[in-house]
């Protein structure tokens, strides 16, 4: 999430981490709608992938889970932020 940038995400507890999205997700620009796309489909990523780990026994590069992740959030960007999210260096 670092090519976000939005700062450092302060990975010591979660509470911090949680913290930080909130302000982060605050608002109605381009940089809080894009976050909050971004964190959801972050989210959900790991869930996925967790689970064919555990019930599948497959897993996902980490190179892989980040490609798709950002088309993923290309594919469902509105149009205005499908051209800040593509102009992003993965």
């Amino acid at each position: 999430m670092r090519w976000l940038n939005n700062g450092d995400c302060p990975m010591s507890t979660w509470e911090e981490v949680l913290t930080w999205s909130i302000k982060r997700a605050k608002g109605k620009s381009q940089a809080s709608k894009i976050f909050k796309m971004v964190f959801a489909e972050y989210t959900y990523a790991i869930w996925i992938v967790r689970n064919h780990r555990l019930f599948e026994q497959r897993s996902k590069s980490v190179e892989t889970i980040a490609k798709d992740l950002a088309y993923i959030c290309n594919v469902r960007a509105t149009p205005d932020i499908q051209a800040v999210v593509s102009s992003l260096k993965f």
